[in-house]
Order: structure tokens, then C-alpha cells, then sequence
């Protein structure tokens, strides 16, 4: 029974970190051919970038696979809008390059490094800021998420009317969610909304924890393309305006850690 109710006290904490109220997104035009240094780089950074003073919860960076036109996604957690705008990731930085203990040719090696690194980042990059929608009522989390593993991140976009978005979520939630969180082949699912930046009104995000887990959702989809839809099916398709999908690999995280740990 302890064992029990610390599992549940856990799955707690995890569901509250992961659904934070708002979301900052960059997405980056990194070349392919400096993928794997633009990954090493950003793991050392950001691992030099921590400190008390910093307002994020976590920070995501995802590698696109299908869809959009980007290489890569970073994703930055936080509890509030002032928290977001309060956060000051390069001062940190500096301060923490300031004080390390490296020899002079370290230190230009560092720095060298570093402006490699945001020229990466830089070039080509665009970002929004996005809000969580309804944590309480539209957030699923599975016991068996993993942030160590590459999984995979299927974002659905749909651009409904401001008007109609809490129509159109409604029924997606009765015709979609709670079916496929019964199917047991996701993770987490949950739904962002735009809050700045240019991009849709609405974001589902639905976690697998494999290419099968994938799979096998899409196989159960598919027994149930060719059948009528019903006239809440119906209605949910014609409010949710034009339609997208993406498909992205964890790359790494330092959710529920103090380091960056790279997804395997």
C-alpha cells in the first residue's frame, strides 16, 4: 500500500511539471550537416546555463522528422507569462563562463564554441509562445512516459475560430482523446492554444513512447477510416478550420533532472 500511494504522490508531481501553463517554442534552421555538433553544443550550454535566479521549469529539444519545414524544436516550460519574460538564460551563462575555473586558452576555446553554437541557433530560427489549454480536463500522462527514451511527439495543428475553439476542443476530447487514451498506445496527450507569435489556433500533442506505439494507434485509425462519421465527428472536422500534422524525436531533456540528458 506505500509503495502504492507513493507511486500515485509521483505521478502527481510528474503531471503537475508537465503541464505547465505556458510553453516557449523556437524552431530552428540548424543545417544537417551540423546537426550532431548543434546537439552537443546545446547540451553543454544548457547545462551551463542553469542557476537559482532562472524562472524555466524544463527545457525540450525535439528533432523534426515529418512535416514541418525546421530541423529542430526547442521547447521552454514555464509556470507563467511573467515567468518567461523574467527569465534571463545568457546572463546566467555569463556569470556561471565568468566564474569557471579555465585557462586562457580554455576560456577562448569556450567562447568560441558558444558563438558557433547561437549562430546555429540564429540563423533561420522564428518562435511563438503557447498556453496549455484545460490541464485539469484535457492532460493525460501514462506512468510509463520516459524522457530518457527518443520518443516521439505527433503535433495535430487546427486553426477553429477563437470563437468556436472550446466547441471544437470539447468534441475532440469526447470523439478522440478519451478513445485513444483507452487504446493505451500513447503516453501523454494534451492540447496548447497560441498565445504570441505566428501559428495555430490549436496544438494537440500526443506522445508515443515508440515507432510501433505509432503504429499501432494508426492501424487502429485506419480499421475506422472507411465507416460514417458521426455528426459530432462531422462537427469537430468543420470547426477546426485548416489542419496540419508533425512528427518530432525526442532528442533530449532536463525534465526532473539538474542536467541535460540526451534521449536514447
Amino acid at each position: 500500500m506505500k509503495k502504492f500511494l507513493f507511486f500515485l504522490a509521483l505521478v502527481s508531481l510528474v503531471s503537475t511539471s508537465l503541464a505547465q501553463d505556458v510553453h516557449a517554442i523556437t524552431y530552428l534552421d540548424v543545417p544537417r550537416s551540423q546537426a550532431a555538433e548543434f546537439v552537443r553544443l546545446h547540451q553543454q550550454f544548457v547545462n551551463h546555463s542553469q542557476g537559482a535566479d532562472r524562472t524555466v521549469q524544463s527545457e525540450w529539444l525535439m528533432a523534426h522528422t515529418f512535416g514541418g519545414n525546421y530541423s529542430f524544436v526547442i521547447v521552454d516550460v514555464y509556470e507563467s507569462i511573467e515567468d518567461q519574460v523574467a527569465d534571463k538564460p545568457l546572463k546566467t551563462l555569463s556569470e556561471n563562463i565568468e566564474i569557471m575555473d579555465l585557462s586562457e586558452a580554455e576560456r577562448a576555446t569556450l567562447n568560441e564554441e558558444f558563438s558557433r553554437y547561437f549562430n546555429l541557433y540564429l540563423e533561420g530560427h522564428s518562435d511563438e509562445v503557447r498556453q496549455v489549454i484545460d490541464p485539469e480536463d484535457m492532460f493525460y500522462l501514462s506512468e510509463d512516459f520516459d524522457a530518457t527514451s527518443r520518443q516521439l511527439l505527433v503535433i495535430n495543428r487546427f486553426n477553429p475560430k477563437w470563437s468556436d475553439r472550446k466547441e471544437f476542443l470539447a468534441l475532440w476530447k469526447q470523439e478522440n482523446m478519451d478513445a485513444e487514451v483507452a487504446r493505451g498506445h500513447a503516453v501523454a496527450v494534451f492540447t496548447t492554444g497560441h498565445y504570441s507569435g505566428t501559428s495555430a489556433t490549436v496544438h494537440i500533442n500526443t506522445w508515443y513512447p515508440s515507432w510501433d506505439a505509432f503504429v499501432a494507434e494508426e492501424k487502429a485509425l485506419d480499421a475506422n477510416r472507411t465507416q460514417p462519421m458521426s455528426d459530432d465527428l462531422k462537427r469537430m472536422w468543420d470547426l477546426g478550420g485548416s489542419h496540419s500534422d508533425e512528427i518530432l524525436s525526442l532528442v533530449g531533456t532536463n525534465w526532473n533532472s539538474d542536467r541535460f540528458v540526451l534521449s536514447k
